[in-house]
């Protein structure tokens, strides 16, 4: 049972999409000796797994455009979607739309063979690696959206969480547990001054 990506594809030559079939699940790569530069294109693409304490709520959308050539690409454009996270207060989930800008730039793996004593530019640092001639647009997206996704995500700044005794979610209201319980261990602490 495979999920297929689908594609809106604007100025692009059919040939240019290579799908690769890996793990159960279709990828969908730009092979940038077919393009046509600069290139215009709309992917919806779908993501299985973000992280512990978060999700997709459905396929994100992709606008962008490639220019460059084959040893040098740049990606601009956006990603569109919405999450399901979990507080890291209350751990109840929470879903939110996500809007993020894409400025990437890829370089040949072979410009990345340095010789030695060679000093890394700040383009060089901040580009990605071009392998086999093409660039895994699912594994960008799924990049972009856990860069963008909080460390900590709190469903509210007045989240009160949990009960650090009996694990009740305390927004729905005080559940009895004596809150100023002090823990033996700690005594010497409270001589020193």
């Amino acid at each position: 049972d495979y999920r297929l990506s689908t594609a809106i594809i604007r100025s692009l030559s059919f040939y240019a999409w290579e799908m690769a079939l890996r793990r159960g699940d279709l990828k969908m790569r730009v092979a940038l000796s077919e393009l046509k530069m600069p290139a215009e294109f709309e992917a919806d693409l779908e993501v299985s797994e973000l992280s512990e304490s978060a999700r997709p709520s459905g396929r994100f959308h992709l606008a962008a455009v490639i220019k460059g050539n084959e040893s040098f690409v740049e990606i601009s454009g956006s990603i569109t979607g919405d999450v399901i996270l979990q507080c890291s207060r209350c751990l109840n989930e929470k879903e939110l739309p996500i809007s993020i800008r894409v400025d990437l730039s890829y370089v040949q793996s072979e410009l990345f063979a340095l010789q030695d004593g060679h000093q890394l530019t700040s383009e060089e640092l901040s580009s990605d690696e071009i392998i086999d001639g093409g660039i895994e647009i699912d594994d960008m997206v799924l990049e972009q959206v856990v860069l963008a996704l909080p460390q900590q995500f709190v469903c509210s700044e007045e989240c009160p969480g949990l009960c650090t005794f009996c694990g009740a979610e305390l927004k729905m209201g005080d559940c009895g547990c004596k809150q100023d319980a002090f823990d033996p261990r700690w005594d010497a602490l409270t001589k020193l001054k």
